[in-house]
């Protein structure tokens, strides 16, 4: 029963860091298809195109080297704090 109840807190928690991410994605995410909508509706292809390539561009070299970048140390701080060299870890 104490094992059962230490694992709802778990996810608990867990559930209460991970949601204000999700959030924070899924706005990201609407802001760009509402910009594709309103500049769908200019009815130009040539800004439609100019649009999407933007959007490819910041991609690239914005958002996904920021994610690699963390995926990186929320690999390698948990290693290094686990091995009991706090002092690497911060």
């Amino acid at each position: 029963m104490d094992r059962d109840a230490s694992a709802i807190q778990i996810c608990k928690n867990l559930m209460s860091q991970a949601l204000p991410c999700v959030g924070s994605l899924l706005v990201n995410f609407l802001m760009a298809v509402l910009d594709l909508h309103y500049v769908g509706k200019l009815n130009d292809i040539k800004v439609m195109s100019a649009f999407g390539i933007g959007m490819m561009i910041c991609n690239m070299l914005g958002i996904h080297i920021y994610l690699g970048l963390n995926g990186a140390l929320e690999t390698l701080v948990p290693r290094v704090a686990g091995a009991a060299e706090k002092l690497k870890a911060t």
